[in-house]
């Protein structure tokens, strides 16, 4: 299986927020990016706050080497993740053109990631072209607490990429119900 370091998060609502401060808590390198300025400005005061709670009821961090970047431009987590999560609206235009931004990762085979809780897998992988990469990964809310994860294939999802997401929910702490 193939090395994952950097996870790109697109959205930063309350999905977005928290599926950040779970994979920093692991030890990855988060690049976390939205359209609207006041989310990114905001999102360091929600992570603290999430972190917080849950340093205190969860205990430390089970690897305290993970970092949490915000950027306003998608080109910059095109060049270097290895995931991209969308955690934007449940909206498949929207979705399709957010994944139609990252033809470097495409090139890279880097693992495409929709936490939609109703559109087709199939359909966002096919208009995206990345019907081989992507899977679903419907957070249960709220997402930095409940442990359980819907890992959804598209038809065209092969079984190393659902096993890769299985193992990358499992080293977040969380269980995947693929």
């Amino acid at each position: 299986m193939k090395s994952i370091r950097h996870i790109g998060i697109c959205g930063l609502g309350q999905m977005g927020a928290a599926a950040a401060v779970s994979f920093k808590r692991a030890g990855y390198q988060v690049m976390a990016w939205n359209h609207r300025p006041e989310r990114l400005e905001a999102l360091p005061g929600i992570t603290a706050t999430l972190e917080a709670w849950m340093d205190q009821h969860m205990g430390p961090a089970p690897d305290p080497s993970g970092t949490l970047q915000t950027h306003d431009d998608l080109r910059v987590l095109d060049e270097q993740v290895d995931v991209v999560l969308d955690c934007i609206a449940e909206d498949m235009a929207v979705k399709v053109d957010l994944f139609n931004q990252f033809p470097a990762s495409k090139d890279r085979s880097a693992l495409f990631l929709t936490t939609t809780s109703g559109l087709s897998i199939t359909e966002t992988g096919r208009l995206s072209g990345c019907a081989n990469l992507i899977a679903g990964t419907h957070f249960w809310n709220p997402p930095h607490l409940m442990p359980l994860v819907e890992v959804v294939r598209g038809q065209d999802t092969p079984d190393t990429v659902i096993d890769q997401v299985c193992e990358l929910v499992k080293s977040i702490g969380k269980t995947p119900c693929a």
